[in-house]
Parts: C-alpha cells; structure tokens; sequence
C-alpha cells in the first residue's frame, strides 16, 4: 500500500522551483563523495573506474572510488537483455518498439523483442576499491511491515474505523496475522497542479476547488502545490490558495511526467506524504520519460490521486483536448491512488471539481495502516493481498511490500 504524502502537481514546465527563481533544465543528480562534499551534477555515464558529471563548471571525471553515494533523478537504466547481457545507460528513447540507451557520447537502439528487463536506477553506492555496493529498496513503511489501505463502501464513501479483527491478510498466497490497525492520516499533501494555457479557462472553477480542498484536508496536514507548464515552480500560498491560483499565470505546455517525478523527488523521508494530480491533457515534451516517472512513484510508495479534465466540446475543433488516461490511471493503480474522469459532455461524469477534491480529502482522512506478523515476513519483495470481512465494504491497497533484513 502507499504512505500517506499528499502532493498537488500544476502542470506549468519540466523544471523545478523550490525556492527562488534558479530553475534547472532538468532534474540534478547528488552526488556525495567520501570525503563529506556534495553537489549536485548530471550523471554521463558510468565506467568501471570512473563516473562522467557535467557540473556547472562543466564536464569532469570522478574516481568511484571517491564516490559514496549517487543518487540519481530517474534518467539512468540497467537493462537486461534475452542474451545474457546487462546494459547500463541513459534511457534517451522510450518507443513503443525499440529503447535507445546513450552509453557516454554513443547511442544504442534496442529492440524491445530482446528486453527481458528494464529498471530505472535510484542510488548507487561505491566501496573503497569503487565496486558497487548493492543496497535494498526503500521499505513501503516504516520497517516494512506496514501496509497502507483505505476502506471504502460500494458506494465509496470512506471507512475509517477497520479492526483487525476485520482484515485478512495474504503475504506471497500465505496468511499472515494482523497484529493492529491505526489512522495513518497524510502529514503533507502535494498538489500537481497543470498550469498550461489550456488550463487557463479553468481557473476560477480552480480557484474554489483548492480553496475548498485546503479546508477540508485533515487538521495538521502541511499543504504545497507546484505547478507545471513549460517548467515546474512552487506556488506561493500566502495569503491563501485563492489568491495564489487568481494570479498565477496560465501558459506554455505541459510537462506531466517531470511533473510527477519532481513530485515524488521532494516527498518527505520517513513521513507519509501523498500526491494529487491535475491535469487536462497530455505530456508535451518531459525530460523524463513516461515509464520512468511510474517506476519512480511506484518506488517511492506515496498514493498519487490523479483528476483529469475534459473541457467542454465546441464547434472549435483548437477546443478539444486529449487527455492521457492511460498514464492517469496506471499512475493512480501503482500507488494505490485513484482516477478521476470530469467530463463536462457526459452527464454521468461531470463531477463538480470542489467535489471531487473534497472527496479525495476524505479519502486521505480515512487511511489507515496495519501491522502484519513481522516474523512471519522473510526479508525482500512480496505480494500482498487484502480482505476484509466488514459487510459491503471494499478495500483500496498497494499491492506489495519490501522488508529488509533489518527489519526482523
């Protein structure tokens, strides 16, 4: 299941502004040394011996052996081939057909037919000789026997007050014992907020929405939006959200998957965070690609609600939009989020935007998190599956967890 983060994402562009003006073109790399120093770069490549930066102060090789830690913005892949081969790379091309990795100043085209796997790459660590270190994912909560999950009726109105009692729980096909359940409300939500032109005829239905949506949040949840265009900034929330989107300007594309990966960048480590999405159309040219900016949020274990907008149909045919649903709900599926469709040509699914947010809020209010036999839960990956026994009741869930060795 996921932690508890909520995120607003405003599509604006494919940079990130946290503070300031300083926007960079792309998501940085961190790279730590050995010796304490740290900085961001972008990582080239990586050899046996040596790791390519472009810094600000331009290109320059760095020993492995001096490196600690890399940790990586969502570009760099291993790849494993039917062949036997592995290949490490940037992943510059996601076709539907064929990969391109660009291994230091050569590209490489693969076809997908030889894939047997692809895994984007979030940290590397180096020991004292610059061999790779191997170092476990990130648990899914706490020490990994968390499981994050929302009860909802079949009409879907939230659950919150699940006993454990009411809850069966499979770890790998085998029944595992439910120790406790408790609230496990968001500390901060973090709205994506698409900020394109498009966008900009939406803006007073906006306004209302997050004010009301603000309002709403569970007491004591921290609230940030960013928006994203042509480029990723924060939004300034003083006085209020009201003020903040009344004057915010509307233009530019749509960077949707830098959106999501810059969302799942700043989530906060060791708290429960969650992500809202809105947008009305479709990626317009992210540094980030598609399948990247998922497996970043599927690492990341933070529920993303997304919300997408369909505008209303004209004889103009500049009026239409297309939004992608696909990329909507596959995000919503892997984090244990949910997706939402407001089609002003369909009746049945013009849901008022205030009223989809306050629901989310709801929803966010109602989580809660269960304790699984710890013991009984060898460390690594393993497939959850979750029931309960509560009449009528249905049950939202991220479909796996990570335990590590630590943890038993």
């Amino acid at each position: 299941m996921r932690a508890v983060c909520v995120m607003v994402i405003v599509a604006a562009s494919s940079m990130i502004l946290l503070a300031g003006n300083n926007v960079p073109e792309a998501l940085p790399d961190r790279v730590i040394f050995k010796n304490g120093n740290a900085f961001d770069a972008q990582v080239l490549s990586i050899g046996e011996g040596s790791v390519l930066l472009r810094t600000s102060f331009g290109e320059m090789q760095a020993p492995r052996r001096d490196i600690a830690t890399l940790l990586l913005g969502g570009h760099l892949v291993s790849i494993g081939l039917a062949s036997g081969e592995k290949i490490r790379g940037i992943l510059t091309d996601d076709g539907y057909q064929t990969v391109t990795v660009k291994q230091g100043t050569t590209e490489r085209k693969i076809s997908r037919a030889d894939i047997v796997s692809l895994d984007s790459i979030v940290r590397l660590q180096f020991d004292a000789l610059g061999r790779e270190v191997a170092e476990p994912p990130r648990p899914a909560l706490g020490d990994g026997r968390h499981v994050l999950f929302l009860a909802m009726t079949k009409d879907g109105v939230a659950i919150d007050n699940l006993r454990a009692a009411e809850l069966r729980l499979k770890v790998d096909g085998a029944y595992v014992p439910v120790e406790s359940v408790t609230p496990s409300r968001p500390d901060k939500v973090t709205v994506l907020l698409d900020s394109s032109q498009s966008m900009g005829q939406l803006r007073e239905e906006l306004v209302t929405a997050l004010d009301r949506f603000a309002k709403v949040l569970p007491q004591g949840t921290a609230l940030q939006v960013l928006t994203f265009g042509d480029d990723i900034r924060q939004l300034d929330l003083k006085p209020d959200i009201a003020e903040a989107v009344k004057g915010w300007p509307f233009q530019g594309g749509s960077i949707l998957y830098d959106a999501l990966a810059a969302g799942v960048r700043i989530v906060s480590p060791g708290g429960k965070d969650a992500i809202v999405l809105i947008t009305d159309g479709s990626d317009t040219g992210s540094e980030v690609v598609k399948s990247l900016a998922i497996e970043k949020l599927r690492g990341a274990n933070v529920p993303c609600y997304t919300i997408g907008l369909v505008m209303q149909k004209t004889n103009s045919r500049a009026d239409t939009n297309t939004i992608d649903q696909g990329f909507l709900k596959d995000v919503a599926e892997v984090s244990g989020g949910e997706f939402f469709l407001k089609d002003p040509n369909k009746k049945d699914k013009n849901p008022d935007l205030a009223v989809l947010l306050e629901k989310i809020a709801g929803r966010l209010a109602a989580m809660q998190s269960l304790r699984a036999g710890g013991s009984a839960i060898p460390p690594g990956w393993h497939d959850i599956d979750l029931d309960t026994s509560r009449p009528n009741a249905r049950l939202n869930y991220k479909d796996w967890i990570y335990v590590p060795a630590e943890a038993r």
